[in-house]
């Protein structure tokens, strides 16, 4: 389970650092909706960088097997959903794949899984 605060810490880093490149450096060549997609990219990591960094907390009312299945869920839209919001504000191209529905579905997953984990104990 360390694994996940490891991987919610480090993506509370990173929207942190992004948000302060976006704003200092970024948002000068960034469109109006480049700047919308980049801020909705970070929110989204850092929400679930937190909910990531607190799941080893709820083991003691949740069930490991699912509180994991929801870690890797989270991490997988977070990657994908926040990567491709970052990818098209910044070049301005939706990236080839439909990653941000995927990533959003991911996200609901970890969520459901979660709650899954929770009415499991």
């Amino acid at each position: 389970m360390r694994v996940f605060s490891l991987a919610g810490a480090m993506a509370g880093l990173l929207a942190v650092a992004l948000g302060a490149l976006g704003s200092h450096l970024l948002a000068p060549g960034l469109s109006t909706g480049g700047a919308a997609l980049f801020d909705t990219a970070l929110r989204y990591q850092m929400w679930h960088g937190l909910a990531l960094f607190a799941l080893p907390g709820l083991l003691p009312v949740a069930s490991e097997r699912w509180l994991r299945a929801g870690g890797w869920a989270f991490i997988t839209g977070i990657v994908f959903f926040s990567g491709s919001l970052y990818f098209h504000a910044l070049t301005g191209n939706r990236p080839p794949l439909p990653l941000a529905p995927a990533g959003g579905l991911s996200l609901l997953a970890g969520w459901g899984l979660v709650i899954r984990a929770l009415l499991a104990r």
